[in-house]
């Protein structure tokens, strides 16, 4: 019994590339949503489906609470401090960076513009995750043990819901499965950031509802923003960065056509 919300989360986490495969497309035939439609009926259904997820799992907060509190091995310890990793803006930015330079020095300019949209899809994701976390004011797990209804709109900095962290490990998991025409990379990207959303609530930084939240934030977002990037704004395809100058005298910039 000790381990359920490992085992909630990897039921949800088997589900999701499943439903991904069913709404996934090819990079090179992406649905554009026509001006004004940005939202569809489809965006409605999720946002009400992730209302009676959220609602569900509050139920099982202060149980998943309590089951974080057991002893934990060495072992356990680790390997959640080490996939929390994985949705830490830290570490997700420089990586997406790291994919645009390499894609530029090797000249592959579409790698460079995927890295650069899946950037723009965190980042995005991200920004909506901390609006709502100011908004909702709930109290983490440390600051409110075992109170789970602990909310103080608008006077928070740091809130609790949703968890950042698995909000961003989504969001980068959506966009890069969207940039992707292999069918494999969903099984690896989701799985990856439901253990970033494990190791949260293992860790106590989070309500398990916190996650489940901040996963259809993260998924819905991700996918959202990417497909705005390539279908109707087409930020990156020809974005670039420069590096001019000398020893003495160095510059870094950016540029981007419309």
């Amino acid at each position: 019994m000790r381990h359920i919300p490992l085992v909630v989360l990897f039921l949800l986490i088997s589900a999701l590339p499943a439903f991904s495969a069913a709404v996934a497309v090819s990079p090179t035939a992406v649905p554009v949503a026509e001006p004004g439609a940005l939202l569809s009926r489809d965006d409605g259904w999720f946002a009400a489906a992730t209302a009676v997820g959220v609602a569900a799992s509050a139920f099982g907060d202060g149980w998943a609470w309590r089951e974080s509190q057991t002893p934990r091995s060495p072992e356990t310890r680790g390997l959640a401090r080490f996939t929390q990793r994985l949705g830490d803006p830290r570490i997700v930015g420089p990586a997406l960076l790291a994919g645009y330079v390499t894609g530029r020095i090797t000249g592959l300019p579409n790698f460079s513009a995927a890295s650069a949209r899946v950037a723009g899809a965190t980042l995005g994701a991200a920004v909506l995750c901390e609006g709502l976390k100011l908004a909702v004011g709930r109290a983490r797990p440390s600051a409110a043990p075992g109170d789970p209804d602990e909310f103080r709109p608008f006077g928070r900095l740091d809130a609790s819901f949703p968890s950042g962290h698995t909000t961003v490990a989504f969001a980068a998991a959506a966009a890069i499965d969207a940039e992707s025409q292999a069918r494999w990379v969903s099984w690896v990207v989701y799985p990856a950031a439901a253990a970033v959303g494990w190791a949260r609530v293992r860790e106590d930084h989070h309500w398990l509802s916190d996650v489940t939240a901040g996963a259809a934030l993260g998924f819905w977002a991700g996918r959202k923003v990417d497909q705005v990037e390539r279908g109707q704004v087409r930020l990156f395809d020809r974005a670039r960065f420069l590096f001019r100058g000398s020893p003495r005298k160095f510059q870094v910039g950016f540029k981007t056509r419309f």
